[in-house]
């Protein structure tokens, strides 16, 4: 009679532990759901997309989503950064933005490159931001963690007073610019000038021209002129549109 009764107890304790696993995977659900709410602006409330009013579009998000415990995670570092930046007010970010962008961040298992994810999910939903392009989805998706790291380096160069001055040497004059493949990994320098984030800084010299003769317009003086053109990736600048990506992933501050 005792062994039954131990076997009764133990089966009532089971039965309370998968009911509370199963409440907080019920209220996990719901949590994630109402923030896809907010990122999609539209109801998500039981599950991703079971329940959702518009069952073509959710089976769509259910798609994008590779792995659940990194979507927790990415949603959970998103509204992290919405704290941490004081953003209340939200906005729906486009789904030809929002789909690509769970799409390879639920596959990312690179920490570092992760958090970049939610920070860029974040600025999306920033109603203060500009709105994200899908470029900075792409973007993102090429780059390894080695990539952003130098990116990173870079916007800190950038920063001191030597990186905005020309330098000249002989009879070239070289334009402000931070170090490349000088001192950063090549095949990182090489990716993001490929993306479009980094361009090579110019270099420039005087061209000059003697006097004479020309038998239709007679003497001429000398003449000078300035030439520039790009030099290679040893010396960088950073693009307009790598201070907007910076900006929306966060490594630039």
């Amino acid at each position: 009679m005792t062994s039954e009764i131990d076997a009764v107890t133990e089966t009532a304790k089971a039965t309370q532990e998968v009911a509370k696993a199963t409440g907080k995977a019920i209220d996990s659900a719901r949590d994630v759901g109402g923030f896809l709410s907010r990122v999609f602006g539209r109801a998500i409330e039981d599950t991703v997309g079971l329940y959702w009013t518009d069952k073509i579009a959710a089976k769509r998000i259910e798609a994008s989503i590779y792995s659940w415990e990194h979507l927790v995670s990415l949603l959970e570092k998103t509204k992290r950064r919405l704290e941490e930046k004081g953003i209340t007010d939200t906005r729906a970010v486009p789904p030809k933005v929002a789909i690509p962008l769970f799409e390879r961040a639920t596959v990312e298992d690179e920490e570092d490159l992760h958090t970049l994810w939610a920070n860029l999910l974040a600025t999306g939903m920033d109603a203060r931001a500009d709105a994200i392009h899908r470029k900075y989805v792409t973007t993102l998706g090429e780059m390894t963690a080695s990539d952003a790291f130098v990116l990173a380096s870079m916007f800190e160069e950038a920063e001191k007073e030597t990186s905005n001055k020309e330098t000249k040497d002989s009879s070239l004059t070289y334009g402000p610019g931070i170090d490349g493949t000088y001192s950063h990994d090549a095949i990182a320098v090489i990716t993001l000038n490929r993306l479009g984030l980094i361009k090579p800084a110019y270099i420039k010299f005087d061209t000059f021209v003697p006097g004479g003769h020309d038998q239709d317009y007679g003497d001429y003086g000398p003449t000078q002129d300035e030439v520039s053109f790009p030099g290679d990736l040893s010396s960088v600048t950073i693009t307009e549109f790598g201070y907007a990506f910076g900006i929306a992933v966060g490594l630039k501050h």
